[in-house]
């Protein structure tokens, strides 16, 4: 079974392919700055991470180690965003 993880999880576009990767048989690691309870998807392991902070996403590709990266975080915040 390959390994993905999703970055922006639970934002409007990840919350639709997070189900749709599980149901195509893949081992999702699901990550965002914050899991809303109605994003706990059965069969997904969910990582809370905020990718702003200094090494965050180095570590976490080192502890989950998967093997495709599906990226859909963004920064929202009006006149901030990356």
């Amino acid at each position: 079974m390959k390994k993905v993880l999703v970055t922006g999880a639970s934002g409007f576009i990840g919350r639709h392919c997070v189900p749709l990767l599980v149901s195509k048989g893949y081992e999702v690691h699901a990550l965002s700055r914050n899991r809303p309870p109605e994003m706990a998807f059965p069969n997904v392991t969910w990582h809370e991470v905020d990718l702003i902070k200094a090494g965050a996403a180095a570590d976490l590709i080192a502890r989950v180690r998967p093997e495709s990266v599906l990226h859909l975080a963004w920064y929202v915040v009006a006149g901030k965003f990356w």
